[in-house]
């Protein structure tokens, strides 16, 4: 699973094991519209990231030559290596930040099937974990889905522990400010 922002909306990419039967996996396929080669590769440059990934690239073909080819036996030849492989890695790191920060792009649309089971967003917190609250339109589905997800369902004794650890969380920060403040040298006035 993974998030981002997408123009002041976060977003999560996600994927549940959904059970469906074969006449629905079939009838998913059909509707299913995989992106074309075009609509992939624009995924890919909709984001101001590709700008430095461009920039990046294009300086460090400019001056391979002067940076790394030229500078043989130079003495400061290491400047000339550490700039060129700032402009590397410059260049990795945007089409890494372009690729991931586009990634919702290329989901491809829900379809009749995949609406009829839907999900939340994740409903947990850093203490308790990830789960969510899943709305199912059939009955017989919702129970085949309850059924393979068993050991995944969030109970209340869940709750009741997440509730309790995030208790202690906040007594031990609170302590830890209070021993602060007590450690920390008095102002004089």
């Amino acid at each position: 699973m993974s998030g981002g922002d997408n123009g002041g909306w976060d977003y999560v990419i996600g994927r549940a094991e959904i059970p469906l039967c074969a006449t629905c996996a079939q009838r998913h396929q059909q509707l299913s519209e995989a992106p074309t080669g075009a609509e992939f590769l624009f995924s890919f440059l909709r984001t101001p990231v590709i700008i430095s990934f461009v920039a990046a690239s294009w300086f460090a073909i400019r001056f391979f030559r002067t940076l790394v080819l030229e500078t043989r036996g130079v003495p400061s030849r290491w400047i000339g290596l550490a700039i060129f492989g700032l402009l590397v890695a410059t260049a990795v790191w945007s089409a890494i930040a372009a690729w991931w920060s586009t990634r919702f792009y290329r989901v491809p649309p829900q379809t009749e099937i995949t609406r009829a089971c839907d999900f939340s967003d994740d409903l947990g917190g850093l203490l308790g974990g990830a789960h969510r609250v899943y709305a199912i339109r059939n009955q017989a589905f919702a129970g085949a889905f309850a059924q393979a997800n068993r050991h995944r369902v969030w109970t209340d004794a869940d709750g009741r522990r997440e509730g309790r650890l995030q208790m202690a969380a906040g007594v031990l920060v609170f302590l830890a400010l209070v021993l602060a403040a007590l450690l920390l040298p008095g102002r004089s006035e």
